[in-house]
Parts: C-alpha cells; sequence; structure tokens
C-alpha cells in the first residue's frame, strides 16, 4: 500500500472515531444489501467524501458474535472498512473495500 493510501485511511479512521451521528440512524437498504453476509456494522460515519452533494458513506465491519476488541495487541483481528457512494433517492453503491485497513485495536482506542 502507497504512503498516500496510508494517510488517507488513517484520515478516515480519525473522522470515524470523531463523528458518532450516523450511528443512529438505520443504514439505508442499498447499503444493507451490499453488507457482506455474516458481518455487522460495528462503526459507520457519513460526509460527502466526492463533493457531489449527496452523503457518502464510511463503514467498519465486525463479524457477527465476535468481540469488539483482540486480546493480542501484537497480532490485532483486521475489520473490513467499506466506503459507500451516495446517489439520488438515498441509492449507495460500493466503492472500495479494504480488509486489512482496520484493525480491531484500532477500533476500540
Amino acid at each position: 500500500m502507497n504512503h498516500m493510501k496510508k494517510i488517507t485511511l488513517l484520515l478516515i479512521l480519525c473522522l470515524l472515531s470523531l463523528i458518532t451521528n450516523a450511528q443512529d440512524q438505520p443504514l439505508p437498504a442499498t447499503v444493507v444489501n451490499l453488507l457482506p453476509k455474516g458481518y455487522e456494522v460495528l462503526k459507520r460515519t457519513s460526509g460527502d467524501l466526492n463533493l457531489d452533494t449527496y452523503p457518502d458513506m464510511i463503514v467498519v465491519l465486525n463479524k457477527a458474535n465476535e468481540k469488539e476488541t483482540s486480546d493480542v495487541a501484537l497480532h490485532p483481528k483486521k475489520r473490513p472498512l467499506l466506503i459507500f457512494i451516495g446517489g439520488p433517492g438515498h441509492t449507495y453503491r460500493l466503492a472500495a473495500r479494504s480488509d486489512e485497513a482496520v484493525t480491531a485495536w484500532i477500533v476500540a482506542a
């Protein structure tokens, strides 16, 4: 992963830790339908990432019935991070996914 991608992902993670108001609203059906089976939303936030006036969404997932944090700091569990781009009528499309960007240790911090 190049340096710019790492910086971008760190900024996204900072936003996830600072913004919590999106957690209170239900997920749009188009996002729910795109979540991988066996996972649930651990953290999420929204904002206009591509400046098109439609809200976009960043979601960190957790396996169902799995602890939110890892017991081992040196080998924390990975969490999928999904970026959804919003469109007209509260629709979303999956724009990017990383299964290496977030660890259980970072989410808990």
